[in-house]
């Protein structure tokens, strides 16, 4: 609980104190760029593991089936995980620990505004 103090109707010198919980709504976006064509797939989670990541891979991967896919993520657990499938028009590579910076979709998601993301929220499962 989280005091939060504010204007109200009080005894003078009374501070007032309102009950207040904190929620947190967490959501998850994967997506993939091509800096090429500029084509771009962005699906939102619930949550973020391995399954997610899977179906996110296997969505990547019926978009444009001839296509071979370069993917670049990070170390997340829900990467590497060794249950998860990868499609065979699909290589991984992944980046070195702590190097946001090399990642391009790092930078394209730092310049999603709100209203495209919402644009975006077709792409959910």
């Amino acid at each position: 609980m989280f005091t939060i103090t504010g204007r109200g109707l009080t005894i003078k010198g009374v501070k007032p104190v309102c009950p207040f919980q904190q929620v947190f709504k967490s959501t998850y976006l994967f997506g993939a760029f091509c800096p090429i064509t500029g084509d771009k797939l962005l699906v939102e989670y619930p949550n973020c593991n391995a399954e997610a990541f899977e179906v996110f891979l296997r969505e990547l991967s019926n978009e444009n089936p001839k296509e071979l896919k370069v993917v670049v993520v990070d170390n997340a657990a829900a990467h590497k995980a060794k249950k998860t499938k990868v499609p065979e028009n699909i290589t991984l590579i992944f980046e070195p620990p702590y190097s946001p910076e090399l990642n391009p979709a790092e930078q394209i998601v730092k310049s999603i505004t709100r209203y495209e993301y919402i644009f975006c929220n077709y792409w959910t499962i």
